[in-house]
C-alpha cells in the first residue's frame, strides 16, 4: 500500500457492554462467562431454541433505530469521542460498513405482522437493505466521501477494512470511518440451526469435543487516517496489507485442507513483505465448529510448518458475531499488540495441532495477523503493526489500465435495443435461465444466483480464453441481496415453525458471488456489495482496486436484483416519478481485466470511476462531473452518450433533468433493462455495438451518493 492507513481511534459494542478496552478485558475471562439462554434476551420468541446460549450486546442506548444501528452507534460514540477526524475536509471521509444481515430483525418482526394481518408494518422494510447500516453513519458524522457496504457473511468487516485501507492508499480517501455490526435474529438463530451448528452448551473452538458455535452481537468501529494526516495524535496500529481469496469449493463448507484461507495468508504476508517469523499473534477466526476449525489450523501448518505463531479465538468469549466478527478481531489484535499480552482461547483442551494460547501470554512482538472465513468461502487476513512499525514508504504497485473483454445480460427484456413493454413488473422465469444444466443439478441455485450465473456466462463467451483461477476476482453487486430465499426462510419459520436450511444458506447477499467463483474457478478477492443505485459502481470500484495494485489480474464485476416483495413493498411506499420504468429481474456482467487477460482483444476501456455524496446544488454535480473527465483528459463535448439508470422525484428528479440538459440528455437505463437498484449495470452493456466512441454515465442514489463512470468503446 503506497499510503499507510493508520489506526487512531477504536469502538466496540458487543456481550461486554460497550468500551473496547473493556472486551479486550473480558477477552481473557473463562468461555462462556458472557453467555446467557436465547429465552432471557427477550428479542424474539423462538421456542426451540430458548435455551441456545448466546451473547448478548449490552451497554447501549434504545432508540427507533435498528438494534443492529443502536449498537454500532455506541461504539460509534467511543471511536469519535477524542475528535480523530478534526482538520480533514469531509468529502475527503469514506464510510465502509460490513454486515451480513443488518436491520433483519426489525425487517422480522414486520413480516410477522403483515403475515398476521397487520397493514400497518410497511415502514420496517426499510432496515432490510444491508447498505442503510453505512448511510446512518455517514448521515451522523457528515461524511461526504464514499460510502459502501461488503455483505459477505462472516467475513463482512474484514472485506470493509481492506477497503477504506484501499482507499487512503490510493488516494481516494484521507480518512475512513470503518463499521461492522450484527444483531441476532430469527434467520441467524434458526438457520444455523437448522445446520446443526450451534453448541449446545459454550463453544470450545479448536478442542477436540467441540460441538458448534455460540451466536453473538457486537458493532465495533475502527477510524483510519493517512500518516500524513496524523499530526500529534497517537497511532494505536498501523494495517500492513491483506490477503482475500475464495475457496471456489462450496456455498458453505471450506475448503477441507484450508487452501483458500492458506492462500489469503500466503497473499497477506507477501503483499506487506513480512516473514512468517515476524508474525507474534495470530487472531483466529475460530468459529468451533469440526470443519472450519480443522480447515484453518491446515492453513496455519501449510504455511508456517512448525514455526506457527501463538495463536487463539476470540468467539468463547463474545460468540460469533458474524459480519462484525472481522472488525472485532482486529481491534482486540490491535489492543493486545499495544498491551503487550495476548488473550488465550478460552475452553480449549486438547486435541489441536499446533495448541492455542490456553492462559494470557506476554509478547514484545509488532505484528499480528487477523483472519475471517465467511459462507461462500470466503477468507481474509490482515497483517497489523503496533503503533508506527511499518516502514514509512511502502512500496506500491504501478495502476494499471482497466478493460471490458466481455459483457452478457439477464433480463426480462429479450431485446435491450428496444424498450420494456409498459406494465408494473418484469419478471424473469427462473427454470428459462442455464438451459442447458439440468434441473436436478441447478435446483440447488435460487433465482438471482442463476441470473449472475447466466449473465457471467455470457460475458465469459465473449471474452475468449479468459484467464481465471488464484489470479481472478468476483466482485457483485446487489441492492437487495437474496430477498427471495430469505423471505421463503423467513415465512416457514414464522408460519410452520420449520426452518428451511438451503434458503438460509441461499439467504446471504454473496449467494451469488460464491456461485460464480464455483462454477467457473474464481480463486481470487470475493465480494458482494450494496449501496443502493451505486451498488454496480461499488462492485466495480473494487474490482478495479484489486486490478490495478496488481493482486488480481482480472475478473468478473456483476450487478442484479429481483422484483420481489420488498421491491414491490418499496414502491408501495414510495410513489414513482413520472416515466418510471417496470420494476425488473436485471443482471449484467462483465469480464474485466488488465491487458492481456484474454486472448481476444478488450471491447471498452475504464477511463474513470468516482463515488462519493451528491451535492445538493446541480451546478455542483455539473462542476464535478466536468473536473471528473478533465482528470481523464475528457471534456464533455468528447462523450457521444450519457447513460443514467432510473429516474427519481422531488430534488433529485430535478437535479437529473438539469444535468440531463447540460449534458445533451440523458438515456434511461430502466427504459431497457427495468428498473431496480442494480440498473446501472447495463450502462456499459448498452453501449456496445454503437461503434468506437466515449460513454459516461452518472448515477444518482435515492440516499444521495452520485457516481460517475466513463468508458471508451474500442
Amino acid at each position: 500500500m503506497t499510503r499507510r492507513p493508520t489506526v487512531v481511534s477504536c469502538g466496540l459494542c458487543c456481550a461486554s457492554g460497550t468500551g473496547a478496552g473493556a472486551a479486550y478485558r473480558a477477552s481473557f475471562g473463562p468461555s462462556g462467562a458472557l453467555f446467557r439462554e436465547l429465552g432471557g434476551c427477550g428479542l424474539f420468541p423462538l421456542p426451540r431454541r430458548a435455551s441456545v446460549r448466546v451473547g448478548a450486546a449490552c451497554g447501549f442506548r434504545s432508540s427507533r433505530l435498528p438494534r443492529c444501528a443502536q449498537i454500532l452507534f455506541a461504539a460509534l460514540d467511543e471511536a469519535l469521542a477524542d475528535s480523530p477526524l478534526e482538520g480533514i475536509a469531509r468529502d475527503r471521509i469514506g464510510v465502509y460498513a460490513g454486515t451480513s444481515v443488518g436491520g433483519i430483525l426489525e425487517s422480522e418482526n414486520a413480516l410477522r405482522e403483515i403475515l398476521e394481518g397487520s397493514e400497518n408494518s410497511d415502514g420496517a422494510f426499510k432496515f432490510y437493505e444491508c447498505s442503510s447500516v453505512a448511510e446512518l453513519v455517514a448521515k451522523k458524522i457528515g461524511a461526504r466521501g464514499e460510502c459502501s457496504t461488503f455483505s459477505t457473511a462472516c467475513s463482512s468487516s474484514s472485506l470493509a477494512l481492506e477497503s477504506a485501507c484501499l482507499a487512503i492508499s490510493e488516494g481516494r480517501a484521507d480518512a475512513a470511518v470503518v463499521c461492522g455490526a450484527d444483531t441476532l435474529s430469527r434467520i441467524t438463530v434458526d438457520g444455523f440451526g437448522s445446520l446443526m451448528l450451534l453448541s449446545k452448551s459454550d463453544c470450545r473452538p479448536f478442542d477436540a469435543a467441540r460441538d458448534g458455535i455460540n451466536l453473538g452481537e457486537a458493532g465495533g468501529v475502527m477510524v483510519l487516517i493517512a500518516r500524513e494526516f496524523l499530526g500529534g495524535r497517537r497511532a494505536i496500529a498501523e494495517f500492513l496489507s491483506f490477503g482475500s481469496t475464495c475457496d471456489a469449493y462450496h456455498a458453505t463448507a471450506p475448503h477441507p485442507q484450508g487452501k483458500g484461507l492458506e492462500a489469503a495468508i500466503s497473499l497477506c504476508l507477501k503483499s506487506g513483505s513480512i516473514e512468517p517469523s515476524e508474525v507474534s499473534y495470530y487472531c483466529a477466526h475460530g468459529t468451533g465448529t469440526g470443519a472450519n476449525d480443522s480447515a484453518e489450523l491446515a492453513a496455519l501448518r501449510a504455511v508456517f510448518g512448525e514455526g506457527a505463531p501463538p495463536y487463539s479465538s476470540l468467539k468463547s468469549a463474545f460468540g460469533h458475531t458474524l459480519g462484525a466478527s472481522g472488525i472485532l478481531n482486529a481491534i482486540v489484535a490491535a489492543a493486545a499488540l499495544c498491551d503487550g499480552v495476548l488473550p488465550p482461547s478460552a475452553g480449549y483442551s486438547s486435541g489441536a495441532s499446533p495448541e492455542p494460547i490456553v492462559s494470557p501470554q506476554k509478547t514484545a512482538g509488532k505484528i499480528a495477523l487477523s483472519a475471517s472465513l465467511g459462507f461462500g468461502g470466503n477468507n481474509s487476513c490482515a497483517a497489523i503493526a503496533k503503533g508506527e512499525s511499518g516502514p514509512k514508504s511502502p512500496a506500491g504497485a504501478s495502476a494499471r489500465r482497466i478493460f471490458v473483454y466481455g459483457a452478457g445480460g439477464a433480463s426480462a427484456n429479450p431485446d435491450l435495443s428496444k424498450p420494456l413493454s409498459a406494465r408494473s413488473r418484469a419478471q424473469l422465469d427462473s427454470d428459462s435461465l442455464l438451459p442447458d444444466i439440468p434441473v436436478l443439478k441447478k435446483r440447488k441455485w435460487a433465482k438471482l444466483q442463476r441470473m449472475f450465473l447466466s449473465a457471467s456466462r455470457g460475458a465469459l463467451a465473449a471474452a475468449r480464453g479468459a484467464r481465471l483461477g488464484e489470479r481472478a476476482c468476483v466482485s457483485c453487486a446487489t441492492g437487495l441481496g437474496m430477498a427471495s430465499e430469505t423471505q421463503k426462510f423467513l415465512e416457514s419459520v414464522l408460519l410452520k415453525d420449520s426452518p428451511l436450511p438451503t434458503a438460509f444458506t441461499n439467504s446471504v447477499h454473496n449467494a451469488p458471488s460464491s456461485a460464480v467463483a464455483e462454477m467457473f474457478g474464481c480463486r481470487g478477492y470475493n465480494c458482494a456489495t450494496t449501496a443502493k443505485e451505486v451498488s454496480f459502481e461499488a462492485a466495480l470500484m473494487e474490482a478495479r482496486a484489486r486490478i490495478r495494485g496488481g493482486s488480481c489480474d482480472s475478473g468478473i464485476v456483476a450487478g442484479g436484483d429481483e422484483c420481489d416483495f420488498f421491491a414491490e413493498n418499496y414502491a408501495r411506499r414510495n410513489p414513482l416519478p413520472a416515466g418510471a420504468g417496470a420494476f425488473s429481474d436485471s443482471c449484467a456482467a462483465y469480464f474485466i481485466g488488465a491487458e492481456g487477460a484474454c486472448e481476444s482483444a478488450p471491447a471498452a476501456e475504464i477511463l474513470a470511476l468516482k463515488i462519493r455524496r451528491a451535492s445538493k446544488r446541480a451546478e455542483d454535480e455539473e462542476k464535478r462531473a466536468i473536473e471528473t473527465l478533465a482528470e481523464a483528459g475528457l471534456s464533455p463535448s468528447d462523450v457521444s452518450a450519457w447513460f443514467c439508470p432510473c429516474r427519481l422525484g422531488g430534488a433529485k428528479g430535478r437535479t437529473l433533468e438539469f444535468l440531463s440538459g447540460r449534458f445533451g440528455g440523458f438515456e434511461y437505463l430502466e427504459d431497457f433493462a427495468g428498473r431496480n437498484y442494480s440498473a446501472s449495470a447495463f450502462g456499459i452493456l448498452a453501449s456496445l455495438g454503437r461503434g468506437a466512441g466515449i460513454f459516461a454515465q452518472y448515477s444518482l442514489s435515492s440516499t444521495s451518493m452520485a457516481a460517475l463512470t466513463v468508458w471508451r468503446v474500442l
